[in-house]
């Protein structure tokens, strides 16, 4: 095990000013004699992170964008933290020895420092897709070298890590669900996809996130991502995972057996709950605050999506059929597009027609190695930024 100062557990938080960050926070907050928030990073948000600094007096902070490198370090003048910054900084920083490391980085930007931290950590708490999606086997196969535990933030993962996690009998299991809200626009006609607006789209019913994890929501490209994830993440059930509508977010995955039975987590749609599993591995953290009361669950409603609103889920089966580079270019696309969509320069029905303009162009091609992974990422932005202008 990772030595610990004061005897409490080293985390490291990769993208700790954003929500997955600030909810890692709050519960180390909660629970300072239990946690030590040895690591944090931010890229551009230099003032979130300068304020976390000055609370938790970390060992080590880097500002991934180097433009406000003077900024940080003259904040923190006087105060016995190390400040890095820039991409070799994530580097160097996530090979400082921590017990529990959370990456929250989001973007492919997460990669090099996730894939560095493996090597230093006993858990990694993996919130950023990126790193499955784009470099799947390499990076399981980097947990497998290092004993590192991968538990996953998503709460759909970290349910199936739950309920599948020392399973004796996951031989019996015929399949794996995992729930979808449907996002804003379950209800609405596809007659009407059109006309929708960035407003609309960032109106999630149930989950407070980041704009883009939540036009990713709307578009059910999340849930794609998710289908890719669960494939590395639980390789004896990889080519039985199922998406189904579940517009309460109470239940987050099921486990379907041989003899009809099921299993199913149920927790309250708040990323706290994950995040203190992660946090409290193999214990429990109490948050009381946070228990499901069962007597006021009215009603659970599943349904299968619809796949002429929400055909990204019909499309995800081909990159993940194919493989190779497929993956790659379809998270990156979908980043692109995204962006331009936050920026009001293309339709919402534009993102999901794109990338798969985008998915055509990089068929068969096959990958060879981490280097390759950005170069492919870095092609597949250029032709997404291409087809729009």
């Amino acid at each position: 095990m990772t030595a610990t100062i004061f005897s409490k557990k080293n985390v490291a938080i990769f993208g700790s000013t954003g929500s997955i960050g600030e909810h890692t926070l709050k519960i180390i907050e909660q629970n300072l004699d239990e946690f030590y928030p040895r690591v944090l990073t931010a890229f551009n948000n230099f003032e979130k992170l300068i304020q976390q600094a000055k609370k938790f007096n970390p060992e080590y902070v880097c500002i991934g964008n180097d433009n406000y490198y003077s900024k940080v370090k003259e904040a923190l003048e006087g105060l016995p933290i190390k400040v890095y910054a820039g991409t070799q900084g994530l580097i160097e920083v996530a090979e400082v020895k921590n017990d529990i490391v959370i990456a929250g980085i989001t973007g492919i930007a997460g990669l090099p420092p996730t894939l560095a931290a493996i090597k230093n950590s006993d858990v990694l708490g993996l919130a950023n897709k990126e790193s499955l999606v784009c470099a799947g086997q390499l990076f399981i196969e980097e947990c497998k070298k290092h004993n590192t535990k991968i538990i996953p933030v998503d709460s759909e993962h970290n349910s199936l890590f739950q309920i599948l996690s020392g399973d004796k009998n996951i031989n019996e299991v015929t399949k794996v669900t995992i729930t979808a809200s449907g996002g804003p626009f379950l209800r609405k006609d596809l007659s009407e996809f059109a006309e929708i607006k960035l407003a609309d789209a960032l109106n999630h019913p149930n989950w407070s996130m980041g704009n883009k994890i939540t036009v990713d929501s709307a578009t059910m490209v999340n849930k794609a991502l998710e289908v890719i994830e669960a494939y590395y993440l639980f390789p004896k059930v990889k080519n039985n995972i199922e998406v189904v509508v579940h517009p309460e977010s109470i239940v987050h995955a099921i486990a379907h057996y041989v003899d009809g039975s099921v299993k199913a987590l149920l927790a309250a749609h708040d990323m706290r709950v994950p995040i203190a599993y992660v946090l409290g591995y193999p214990k429990r953290i109490r948050q009381e605050e946070l228990s499901l009361d069962i007597t006021q669950i009215n009603t659970l409603t599943f349904e299968q999506p619809d796949l002429s609103k929400f055909r990204v889920l019909a499309m995800v089966r081909d990159v993940i059929a194919e493989g190779k580079a497929l993956p790659i270019v379809f998270n990156a696309a979908n980043e692109i597009f995204v962006n331009l969509f936050l920026n009001e320069i293309i339709n919402f029905v534009d993102i999901v027609t794109n990338i798969e303009s985008v998915l055509n162009n990089f068929a068969n091609l096959e990958v060879e190695n981490l280097e390759h992974i950005f170069e492919i990422d870095r092609e597949a932005r250029s032709q997404a930024n291409k087809l729009v202008a």
